[in-house]
């Protein structure tokens, strides 16, 4: 008599891994004023008839107290993704249907001071940025580039705050980021790559690619670059195009800030 027996190879399961990275994301913000639902929802549906919104994700903004369930049930039959609200009277409703809340304008997402640099006087244009509240989507590819000499001088009030000080240029396909104080580049940013910081950014050559201050959302961030051409640039989290840039200020020596309510502000430097 024999038995027919089965063995089985042991299974190894793989390593749990966890891994934290920083990438910036493309985002709407959708401010709401007003409390009946199905109006809103009918003058969102007129607004987006003309733009692509398969999926895209917003970020909302209430002034008054609604049913933000219903508003999110709508905006997801329109296409839309609400994915965060920003702080304020719904912040209860917010976290029972599980949405991110990010802090009032102004305001950082790590919690910290924001910076306070004076601008100099200089001829500005004010413009309205192409998308409030938006983040610039980063390279499909890219190289996160290792640390760099970190630079002593401190540009910030802020004793906390350090600035990192890269003697490089940025090629394309390369992202360099740095959180917790200024980010000086000596050298150009190419068309391709992108400098990232939460407070300013100061670029000594060609700025050619994705300029972003002012990461975490403080308004009071700027960029200052000294040949000013770049793809796309974004303070606090509002951008702008290249072709929505006066032409005026492209190879000029720039100033970048935001201002409330208008957007972007370009200001050329002082000769």
């Amino acid at each position: 008599m024999s038995a027919n027996l089965t063995t089985s190879e042991p299974t190894t399961n793989s390593p749990t891994s966890v891994r934290l990275t920083g990438r910036m994301l493309n985002f709407m913000r959708l401010s709401i004023s007003g409390e009946d639902v199905p109006a809103i929802l009918a003058q969102v549906a007129d607004k987006f008839t003309r733009l692509p919104k398969d999926g895209m994700p917003v970020v909302l903004a209430c002034q008054e107290v609604l049913d933000l369930a219903a508003l999110q049930q709508g905006l997801w039959e329109l296409g839309l993704q609400p994915i965060g609200m920003i702080t304020g009277v719904l912040d209860e409703q917010a976290r029972a249907l599980n949405l991110a809340i990010f802090p009032a304008d102004g305001k950082r997402i790590d919690g910290r001071a924001v910076t306070k640099t004076a601008v100099p006087t200089a001829s500005e244009q004010p413009i309205q940025a192409t998308a409030p509240t938006t983040s610039a989507s980063a390279p499909s590819q890219s190289t996160s580039l290792p640390d760099a000499d970190d630079a002593e001088p401190v540009l910030s009030p802020q004793a906390a705050f350090k600035p990192r000080l890269h003697r490089q240029i940025l090629r394309s396909g390369q992202s360099l980021s740095h959180l917790g104080g200024d980010l000086i580049l000596t050298e150009s940013v190419n068309a391709g790559a992108e400098a990232i910081t939460d407070c300013n950014l100061h670029v000594y050559g060609k700025g050619e690619g994705r300029l972003v201050a002012g990461a975490t959302g403080d308004m009071n961030a700027k960029i200052f670059c000294l040949r000013f051409n770049p793809s796309l640039v974004s303070v606090a989290g509002t951008y702008c195009l290249k072709e929505n840039i006066p032409a005026e200020y492209l190879n000029q020596a720039v100033i970048v800030s935001y201002q409330e309510p208008v957007g972007l502000v370009f200001n050329l430097m002082n000769p």
